[in-house]
């Protein structure tokens, strides 16, 4: 069973009543995204804090489900989260999921301030 599958059954198991966690998504692909993302940003013992909640960077969803409702599912294993605007926070709007090669190809064109053009890979 795919990821992607496991990930939607939690949800509507979750809508169901069924699930045994919160919000069903525990330790899916999304969750680890989420989980990443906010100790990144809120934990200085973070291997990448200084990245992110070191220059300032926050988490300003509410919730995973709120991330959900955003962008989506993460869509497979290839893909990560990105900011469209760097400097902005991981919050509605701002956020899409990218694969791992379009990240690294934004990352170098940020550092030569060249625009990018976003794959909005974004839940419709």
């Amino acid at each position: 069973m795919s990821a992607l599958k496991q990930s939607l059954d939690r949800i509507k198991a979750y809508k169901m009543g069924k699930a045994n966690k919160t919000h069903g998504l525990y330790g899916t692909p999304t969750w680890k995204t989420w989980d990443s993302m906010r100790q990144r940003c809120m934990n200085p013992k973070a291997p990448d804090y200084m990245y992110y909640g070191g220059r300032g960077i926050k988490v300003n969803y509410s919730s995973i489900e709120e991330l959900v409702r955003d962008i989506g599912l993460r869509p497979g294993r290839e893909y990560s989260i990105d900011r469209l605007n760097n400097d902005g926070h991981y919050e509605i709007g701002n956020c899409e999921w990218v694969t791992k090669s379009e990240n690294t190809r934004r990352q170098m064109l940020r550092r030569h301030n060249e625009p990018f053009q976003s794959q909005r890979f974004r839940r419709k």
